[in-house]
């Protein structure tokens, strides 16, 4: 019985505890009034002054490394002889030429006997040679041997043909009081004097076209006539041109040039000699008076002289004589010929 009572007196307080009770109007207990505390000052954290950071540096691309390339090759080495004209007559002039596609120096040989060439505009090395009296028909050989900077060589070769001439024998008689100027001796000590003058080589080329007549007149004897002498055998030949006139008619330049003699001699009478330059020379004989002193620079056509007949010489005229190197060949052709 009394566990059947316990049993239901469990049940009841179960079901009461189950069983929600309404909330009951409570006075609400006085709260305690929180006590402030003062607000404490806060001391500001310094704050670091922020150093600007660099910007990064662009690193650089990496180049690459360009691949090498090849020395341009070279222009061919290359020359190019030329000897004007290709037919020519003893006493008569050669105009040497020679071409090469690069700068590069040069030795040209006539027959085995080098030239002396020298800088032109057109070609590389250019000159002139004359072509003795006495050359013997037939062929001249030219040869050049050229190198260059990078040590190549390369040789060229030309030729020329001489023709036969037929010059005539003129004999000239000379008055007794000029007889004695055919001797040797005084033949050849003034001509020991003039031939230092007639060798020197000027690089520089003084004359431009063809040469005019050095004076007015007539031929009174032509270049390359043999000599004979008051009626004897022929002993040289007429190395110039011989123009008369009156005595004191004007004698000009027919190139410019400098004077380098211009003096009395023994043989030559009043005797003016021009340098041309490259070697060439023209020289006047037996004149009367000279108008010209030597080093000054004359022009084509400037006064020179007046004609005469000083000196070896049988009547007024001039002689007039031109030289390429030390080969005296025929003024007429300077007449008619004009080098590039």
């Amino acid at each position: 019985m009394r566990r059947v009572l316990a049993i239901v007196l469990g049940l009841v307080f179960l079901l009461a505890a189950c069983i929600p009770s309404a909330s009951p109007t409570t006075t609400p207990r006085p709260t305690r009034r929180p006590t402030l505390s003062p607000t404490p000052t806060l001391t500001p954290v310094p704050t670091a002054t922020a150093t600007p950071t660099p910007a990064p540096s662009a690193t650089p691309a990496p180049t690459s490394t360009p691949r090498p390339t090849a020395a341009p090759s070279p222009l061919p080495l290359s020359a190019g002889l030329v000897v004007e004209p290709g037919l020519v007559l003893p006493g008569n002039t050669l105009f040497v030429r020679l071409y090469t596609t690069v700068p590069a120096s040069a030795t040209v040989w006539m027959d085995g006997q080098e030239l002396g060439l020298f800088p032109a505009a057109e070609a590389r090395f250019a000159g002139l040679v004359g072509v003795s009296i006495w050359a013997a028909p037939g062929p001249i050989s030219f040869s050049a041997v050229v190198r260059d900077d990078l040590g190549r060589t390369i040789t060229s070769t030309t030729s020329v043909e001489v023709l036969a001439a037929d010059y005539p024998i003129e004999n000239v008689n000379l008055p007794p009081d000029r007889q004695e100027l055919l001797d040797p001796n005084i033949v050849a000590q003034e001509w020991a004097y003039v031939y230092p003058f007639l060798e020197e080589v000027t690089p520089e080329r003084l004359w431009e076209g063809a040469f005019i007549s050095p004076t007015k007149g007539w031929i009174t004897s032509l270049y390359g006539t043999m000599r004979a002498y008051n009626g004897a055998p022929p002993s040289s030949y007429h190395n110039g041109l011989d123009i008369g006139n009156y005595s004191g008619t004007l004698v000009i330049a027919p190139a410019a040039g400098r004077v380098v003699v211009a003096e009395l001699l023994t043989v030559r009478g009043n005797c003016v000699i021009l340098d041309h330059g490259w070697g060439v020379h023209s020289s006047y004989f037996h004149m009367s008076a000279l108008l010209v002193q030597p080093g000054a620079l004359v022009r084509r056509g400037d006064p020179i002289g007046r004609m005469g007949s000083t000196g070896l010489a049988t009547g007024s005229h001039v002689h007039w004589e031109v030289r390429v190197g030390m080969v005296t060949v025929n003024p007429e052709e300077w007449l008619k010929r004009a080098f590039p």
